[in-house]
């Protein structure tokens, strides 16, 4: 699950690459995004990275009319099928409305919207930060996309404090896009928090150091937000793993809210977990959200994933779905606990398998049972992985795997012994 690049170098690799690519293109010579991949085979690893290449490779051959089919597309990039076809259908939704060819941008007015800035953008859409005239100007948040999906149908069935709720839905048939507004919460993903925090390579860093990323980023924003709250309060003050443990049982929260209402995310990754300016973390980006799928179940007709984070039976079930052949094994929530506990291997910058001297025993055995390659054997429900994540920043011992370091075991029995007395002054392990 690890590369020696990280995605700090990948993004900024990535920009390089590009602008070469676009200088290529505009001299004549029209290279493909494979030659940059046979250069940089790391990027391979970094499926976010490499689809901004082949966003940059469309974009151009829009502008010098040397168009692509989809399927021509998917079959260059057999792996990510799912996300190429989407990036190939949002870039012409974008760009091939039947009435407006130049795409909805940064200064533009659409459909009782003005459109600020840009916020992100993916292979589903665009997201921009923007004002809604027709509630007195307030800012929200406005994600456009092709009018293929059903996000909107699964966001409206969610009110969670940890997933970021729909505010309502827009047809815009001229551009064929579809705009789902969102309230605006901040601008900060994790996976930005994660990057801008500290220069790679990235040492454990405390909650007051990610607030100051959070703050940084609301700093650049037309209408910054405070950083202030509960949750604020309890980073400033937190460790690495305590802000770590804290943050990803509120996914896990959310995400076992889903999961009761019958919707498996399958695309949990930093880049898709909103921290609030009031330092709450929401979950994003339901567009490839859908019920379970049992084992023998009839390939969908859609599918998707990030393999960096995605679980060894979402992978297997992609490639069914490729092969026209049944789904081998469930999909189920426990996919999502997977991704999640990739998301808390990389916030804590431990290897797969490996040691580290700021986790404790007990914690890398929570990120082994997160990531097993068993669905069986991971933490059935999401529930339980937060119950166990509070239980370890609560000095309890762990009820989903073995508590099996003694010197952690007496710690947790004497914190227990003491919770009534003053703070001890003996070492805590992380």
């Amino acid at each position: 699950m690890t590369s020696h690049v990280t995605k700090v170098d990948s993004s900024a690799l990535v920009a390089q690459l590009a602008d070469e690519m676009i200088a290529e293109w505009r001299a004549g010579r029209a290279p493909l995004t494979e030659v940059y991949l046979e250069r940089h085979p790391e990027l391979w690893q970094h499926p976010d990275a490499a689809l901004e290449l082949i966003a940059e490779e469309l974009a151009l051959r829009e502008e010098h009319g040397r168009a692509i089919t989809a399927s021509e597309l998917a079959r260059r990039f057999p792996r990510w099928r799912s996300q190429v076809e989407t990036l190939w259908q949002c870039q012409h939704a974008f760009r091939t409305g039947p009435l407006v060819r130049r795409p909805p941008g940064a200064g533009d007015d659409l459909g009782g919207f003005r459109l600020v800035t840009e916020l992100g953008r993916g292979a589903n859409g665009r997201v921009f930060l923007a004002t809604q005239s027709a509630l007195g100007g307030r800012a929200v948040v406005l994600k456009l996309a092709p009018r293929t999906g059903g996000e909107h149908l699964s966001l409206a069935r969610l009110q969670h404090s940890h997933i970021v709720p729909l505010f309502s839905a827009h047809e815009f048939p001229d551009h064929g896009l579809r705009g789902l507004c969102l309230p605006y919460f901040g601008r900060a993903t994790l996976a930005a928090l994660l990057e801008s925090r500290v220069p790679p390579p990235r040492p454990r860093a405390h909650g007051e150091r990610l607030l100051a990323a959070l703050q940084a980023a609301e700093n650049e924003s037309p209408f910054p937000l405070p950083v202030a709250g509960p949750a604020c309060d309890r980073l400033r003050t937190a460790s690495a793993v305590a802000a770590a443990c804290g943050l990803v049982a509120c996914l896990a929260d959310g995400l076992g809210y889903a999961h009761d209402r019958g919707l498996v995310h399958l695309d949990v990754k930093p880049s898709n977990v909103l921290v609030a300016a009031d330092g709450v973390p929401m979950l994003l980006d339901f567009h490839l959200a859908r019920p379970p799928l049992a084992a023998g179940a009839p390939a969908p007709a859609w599918l998707g994933g990030t393999p960096e984070y995605m679980a060894p039976e979402l992978a297997a079930a992609l490639d069914a779905v490729r092969a026209g052949a049944p789904v081998p094994a469930a999909v189920d929530g426990r996919a999502d606990i997977f991704s999640l506990g990739v998301v808390l291997r990389e916030f804590l910058g431990v290897a797969e398998g490996g040691d580290c001297g700021h986790v404790s025993c007990g914690l890398l055995d929570v990120l082994d049972r997160c990531t097993a390659p068993d669905p069986a054997t991971r933490y059935p429900t999401a529930a339980l992985l937060a119950a166990d994540l509070r239980r370890h920043l609560a000095d309890l011992p762990l009820k989903g795997v073995p508590n099996r370091s003694l010197a952690e075991r007496w710690y947790k029995w004497r914190a227990a012994a003491r919770s009534r007395a003053p703070p001890s002054s003996a070492p805590r392990p992380c």
